[in-house]
């Protein structure tokens, strides 16, 4: 059981760098808000990984949350305070989140100036002013094409399907993502560029949410047990559901745990991962096969049961090195198990 607990723990401080590395794949193939996420969940189990703040500052930049990017490149610079990526990172953040700025600031002083001009004109013609007022009261025409454009070309949108309309005095965004974080990107991007003008993204469907069974087949394919990794794994919301044959009990326990590790794993079902009865035995001072095939079988001549089921077994069959691990299969069918006495070193 010792030995389980600390392989626990192992592949626990492994998964950091599991869902960087997923991050990292998933940020290259466009999907920003999915590695977004494997970052954020990096960082909760890490706060102190650097070169996460940095990427996680990248993602947030690409998908124009400029103050978000800046904050995860100065809590890097806080914990590497000589990291140039996070220094370049903030600079260039800081100019483009400027950029935008003045590009409102620049629209808000255009309709100033307009409605000046406006007032000017109506001083030499009040005919003319009249009319000019009466243009000036007509909405503009909504922004439409501009916002369509700005979607197609955001990157982490590339998968999205939707469609910009107008609808009343405001923009309407119809269609289906990926995942909600998609969703909220869509709305974000189509105020920046709707100026003020009102967009609904309420017919905005979420098709699906982001697996968490990919992160589960990464963590079997560490596994030093190679008999866990024909487990299939399906996932339903934050369920995800086990299914196949693994020798014992203990190997079922043993998924069942590295599932529930999990950064947003809610439950596990292992209704459909059966156990073929096999039983973990730890070989003790003075084991021999024969030994043990009368103790668990009734019968000495069984022991080549125990040699098929255990590979990794020397050559010498007569030697068994105390402390090594054996795979007792159960007897042959029609016999009651004769297992008698107890192994303090038995895993199951």
């Amino acid at each position: 059981m010792a030995d389980a607990q600390s392989s626990t723990v192992q592949m626990l401080e492994a998964l950091p760098k599991v869902y960087y590395n997923q991050a990292l794949e998933l940020a290259r193939a466009g999907s920003l808000p999915a590695a977004r996420d494997k970052l954020l969940a990096v960082l909760t189990l890490d706060p102190e990984m650097v070169t996460a703040h940095v990427v996680l500052g990248k993602v947030y930049g690409q998908i124009c949350q400029y103050h978000q990017a800046i904050a995860c490149w100065e809590t890097a610079l806080e914990l590497d305070p000589g990291n140039a990526a996070a220094k370049a990172g903030i600079a260039k953040a800081r100019e483009l989140q400027t950029q935008l700025d003045r590009r409102h600031t620049y629209r808000h002083g255009l309709r100033v100036g307009l409605a000046a001009m406006l007032f000017v004109v109506g001083v030499v013609s009040l005919q003319t002013y009249r009319e000019v007022s009466s243009r000036l009261a007509s909405p503009p025409p909504l922004p439409v094409t501009s916002v369509r454009t700005a979607l197609e070309n955001t990157p982490a949108l590339h998968e999205a399907e939707v469609e910009v309309l107008a609808r009343g005095d405001g923009i309407q965004i119809v269609g289906s993502v990926d995942t909600d974080e998609q969703r909220q990107l869509v709305k974000a991007v189509a105020e920046s560029e709707a100026g003020g003008t009102p967009v609904d993204i309420s017919a905005v469907t979420v098709r699906h949410a982001a697996p968490l069974a990919e992160s589960f087949t990464h963590l079997l394919e560490l596994e030093e047990n190679q008999d866990l990794r024909s487990i299939k794994v399906t996932q339903q919301g934050d369920v995800l559901r086990l299914s196949g044959t693994v020798p014992s009990d203990s190997d079922v326990h043993r998924a069942e745990a590295l599932a529930r590790a999990l950064v947003g794993v809610r439950a596990v079902d292992t209704s459909e991962l059966s156990s073929m009865g096999m039983i973990d035995y730890v070989v003790q001072d003075g084991d021999t096969l024969w030994d043990l095939a009368v103790r668990f079988y009734g019968d000495g001549a069984e022991w080549p049961r125990i040699v098929e089921s255990t590979p990794h077994l020397s050559s010498d069959y007569r030697k068994l090195e105390s402390g090594i691990h054996l795979r007792i299969p159960p007897p042959p069918a029609g016999t009651a198990p004769r297992y008698t006495g107890s192994n303090k070193g038995n895993s199951s």
